[in-house]
């Protein structure tokens, strides 16, 4: 008995040293250069995870760029964004990723670009999922202007990559998102020299300026804004979430309403996301963010926390009823309850929602709608601030075949 114990124990050394030693190698055995490293550190002093740390990052290497000594230089890939060098003296900088990546234009020089397509690459939720993309962010103006009836400033991200503009008539569920110290929804910032400009979200604004007051310039991170703010509800952790999300040159910077103040505001991850686009790897899939660690200084944008609500399991729908719902989220009354189904292709799809109270709901959302190819559709909708917590009910009738479940509210 004793020699089968020591066996065992011999193997699960072995298996776990094994473990360690795979693990190992997808990490960074160190920064690519000095002045990676001495960058690295800069960044990281203002805000952490500013570029994400050594452990996650690719190991540094030679690529292609037409003007470089040689034609290769260094670049080395982080969560966050990547570094690129010359030579050992050059000066450390960045690259347009989100350009690229919006773009489908791989730069391999000044004036040298691989035309390829725009990345469809979720820039936030989970990995996997049908979200925003780049490819969709490449729809969008990159200049912003005012002068214009048919230019606006912020949109809401629907099914199927569809977009509808945010206007006076459905901006009340973002409502307490954009409250602001000055009051004013939005802070115009542009750059008039290569005439790049959007209105950028003021949490964002507010994030930017910890930025430059440190030192570090706008025109190398994040870069000037080249997208309107995207409202989007995506996955997270298996959630519908409501996120906001806007590009800049080099980066992507979102904001999360539901996570604590010093978390709202975050990079986005580039630098995997690009890595996963220019080499192929995993299939060019998303990449779900690194955790973050709190800053201590980061200003806290004026709007009222709310905590996110535990799904509601979803009703088993028989497999004959030609309704399944797939996910139902509640919310508490203020913010946005949103329900996937799946169903027949192309199926016209209806939706009621009951208070806990027991009164038909006749909320902005809640409108008939027409399943994807792969027949799935949702419905997201603003609870009213005066709701009752309780139990409500949701019922969706797709083709005439009805399906039933509940939903948690408060």
């Amino acid at each position: 008995m004793r020699m089968y114990w020591r066996r065992l124990c011999a193997l699960v050394i072995v298996v776990l040293v094994a473990g360690m030693i795979g693990a190992s190698t997808q990490a960074a055995s160190a920064f690519a250069s000095p002045a990676f490293q001495t960058q690295w550190q800069a960044g990281e002093a203002v805000t952490p995870n500013f570029w994400g740390p050594l452990e996650t990052a690719k190991d540094g290497q030679q690529e292609s760029y037409k003007e470089a000594p040689g034609g290769k230089r260094t670049a080395q890939y982080f969560d966050k964004a990547r570094m690129e060098q010359f030579d050992p003296n050059a000066r450390v900088t960045t690259g347009l990723l989100t350009v690229e990546l919006k773009s489908g234009k791989l730069q391999l020089g000044d004036t040298t670009f691989e035309q390829r397509a725009p990345a469809r690459i979720n820039v936030a939720g989970d990995p996997g999922t049908n979200g925003l993309t780049y490819a969709d962010l490449s729809t969008f103006a990159e200049y912003y202007d005012p002068t214009s009836a048919n230019t606006y400033s912020a949109y809401i991200s629907g099914d199927n990559h569809q977009f509808t503009p945010l206007t006076a008539d459905n901006a009340n569920p973002y409502a307490a998102q954009f409250d602001t110290p000055t009051g004013n929804t939005f802070t115009y910032v542009a750059d008039p020299t290569n005439h790049y400009g959007q209105v950028v979200y003021s949490p964002f604004q507010d994030f930017i300026k910890r930025l430059t007051d440190a030192g570090i310039a706008i025109d190398q991170t994040p870069g000037y804004p080249i997208s309107p703010v995207v409202i989007a509800t995506v996955p997270i952790g298996g959630k519908a979430t409501t996120v906001f999300v806007q590009a800049f040159e080099r980066r992507v910077l979102t904001y999360n309403p539901n996570n604590d103040p010093a978390f709202r505001v975050e990079f986005g991850n580039i630098g995997q996301q690009y890595y996963a686009w220019r080499y192929g790897t995993s299939a060019s899939a998303p990449v779900a963010s690194a955790p973050t660690t709190a800053p201590t200084t980061v200003p806290a944008p004026m709007v009222s926390a709310s905590t996110p609500v535990p799904a509601t399991p979803p009703a088993v729908t028989p497999a004959t009823s030609g309704v399944t719902f797939t996910s139902v989220q509640g919310a508490k009354p203020g913010n946005v309850a949103t329900v996937m189904v799946q169903t027949a292709p192309n199926a016209s799809c209806s939706i009621g929602y009951v208070t806990p109270k027991g009164t038909q709901s006749e909320a902005a959302g809640l409108v008939t709608k027409t399943a994807g190819a792969d027949g799935d559709v949702s419905w997201s909708w603003l609870i009213g601030g005066a709701t009752k917590p309780g139990t409500g009910s949701v019922t969706v009738t797709c083709n005439g075949v009805n399906a039933t479940t509940n939903i948690t509210i408060g």
